[in-house]
């Protein structure tokens, strides 16, 4: 019998899609929005990188 093996449920998904959510809304308002969503993006994608090199 085979088993699939799938990740534990995880929030770094939903952090890096907000990140990059609010850096697409910061193309169309501000700047400093911009640059808080790329922040925020690239915190959640290393974070899950992470998570996954220690599961």
């Amino acid at each position: 019998m085979n088993h699939i093996h799938l990740p534990a449920p995880s929030v770094w998904p939903l952090t890096a899609g907000a990140g990059f959510s609010l850096m697409a809304f910061g193309v169309a308002t501000s700047l400093a929005l911009s640059a808080l969503g790329l922040i925020l993006l690239v915190w959640g994608v290393w974070q899950w990188i992470q998570e996954l090199r220690h599961a």
